[in-house]
């Protein structure tokens, strides 16, 4: 039996106990398809002094916001001019697609991510990356070697590497990163680390890292995350809404989004979040791009994972009560979520519905970017950037990688997309 250990949060206790599975996958994922299994126990999690022996118990505990005490108040404080100002107030009943029987050619053939290896190459949808990853065992120090920009970022535990469009690479020690994990801006100009304490913050072109702390309102929970809103603001979530943070002026302003776990959420290419919900919850996709918070119905896709979306669509991942039967891939109009085109995916022992696959960037034309890993066999292990055209149904690998599929990564998406 292990010793007693006092764990920061749940994450750490997944990522020892998944250590020898063959098919290993990042702890809050393993918590997410706990939540779909227990969604209606809502029992509270406790997460103490543990051991290796209770971890079926803890994993089958629910965590659930809305059995916590109440939600952090919002404490005075200040905001740059240019920072985002956004208010909210409650809408009405969600809409509801308008229709929910799919036209001839929506739902395309069944794709076997296992046989992604036997696609074509993709014609250059992402010239800025390369169409081969491989990381190296190490990269000079951005502080000593400062880049314009990267393209992709790579958390090799300890270290974070930075993938230039050039293939050059860099790298910035990441000794207390926190389970939020790291986040390149939109443009790949700034990256953000989260750790226990606050937000590291590197400007790529300068080679210079900057700290600021958590609001002094926020309670952290074991999935607070870090992402940007663009290429000055950052948005911190703490389960109870947000934090939009200026790095360079510091100012801090409450928003009442995310409210969802970080599976569940995302941002257009304007800064506009756009959320699913958790399975204990009404299935409706929450649009804030004017502002207020917009309830769509999801009857019409099925509940969506892994959302991104673009200025007039949203794709996901469906993962309940969907328009055909088993996993899938939607993209939907982003007004009312009737599906222009649906891609069921084989769903080999649930490794992609759980971890394997998941979704990138979704392009105003249609296409969307997919990260697939090549799960079991470890001399088969990496990932493959693949494009789904949603319009002719064709499947393409934009770029290739051997590196682990549970090294996280982080890209630059407004360069993908």
């Amino acid at each position: 039996m292990t010793e007693p250990h006092e764990w920061r949060n749940l994450g750490d206790l997944l990522d020892l106990a998944t250590d020898r599975v063959e098919s290993p996958h990042l702890a809050e994922r393993a918590v997410v398809a706990a939540r779909r299994r227990h969604a209606v126990g809502r029992r509270a999690l406790v997460v103490g002094v543990v051991t290796i022996a209770v971890l079926v118990a803890v994993i089958g505990v629910r965590l659930d916001r809305r059995l916590d005490s109440a939600p952090p108040a919002a404490p005075s404080t200040s905001s740059a001019s240019s920072t985002p100002s956004i208010t909210a107030t409650p809408t009405t009943a969600p809409a509801s697609p308008s229709t929910t029987k799919l036209p001839p050619g929506t739902v395309q053939p069944k794709w076997d991510p296992r046989e992604v290896n036997a696609l074509p190459a993709a014609a250059d949808l992402a010239p800025q990356l390369p169409k081969v990853v491989t990381p190296p065992k190490s990269a000079p120090f951005l502080g000593d070697s400062p880049m314009k920009v990267a393209v992709l970022s790579v958390d090799r535990g300890g270290t974070i590497q930075l993938l230039a469009p050039d293939g050059s690479w860099r790298s910035v020690p990441a000794l207390d990163i926190s389970a939020g994990a790291a986040s390149l801006s939109p443009a790949g100009s700034r990256l953000a680390i989260q750790t226990a304490d606050g937000i590291e913050v590197w400007s790529l072109s300068a080679g210079e890292r900057r700290q600021l702390a958590f609001p002094s309102g926020l309670k952290p929970w074991d999935f607070t995350s870090t992402r940007w809103v663009d290429e000055r603001t950052l948005l911190l979530d703490d389960r109870a809404g947000g934090w939009l943070i200026d790095v360079e002026t510091t100012s801090v302003k409450r928003v009442p989004f995310p409210t969802q776990h970080p599976y569940w959420w995302t941002l257009d290419a304007d800064g506009a979040l756009v959320e699913g919900a958790d399975y204990a919850e009404p299935a409706v996709l929450t649009d804030w791009r004017s502002g207020d918070p917009r309830e769509v119905s999801m009857a019409g896709t099925g509940r969506l994972a892994r959302p991104v979306v673009s200025q007039s669509s949203v794709a996901g991942l469906i993962v309940e009560k969907g328009p055909v039967d088993g996993f899938a891939v939607a993209i939907a109009d982003r007004s009312d979520l009737t599906p222009s085109a649906v891609l069921p995916v084989h769903d080999h022992e649930g490794n992609y519905s759980n971890w394997a696959l998941g979704t990138v960037a979704l392009r105003e034309d249609g296409t969307l970017l997919l990260w697939t890993a090549l799960p079991g066999d470890s001399a088969n292990d990496g990932w493959r950037l693949v494009a789904w055209d949603s319009e002719s149904g064709d499947l393409s690998i934009v770029t290739r990688s051997e590196a682990s599929p549970v090294w996280p990564l982080s890209f630059a998406i407004d360069l993908l997309r």
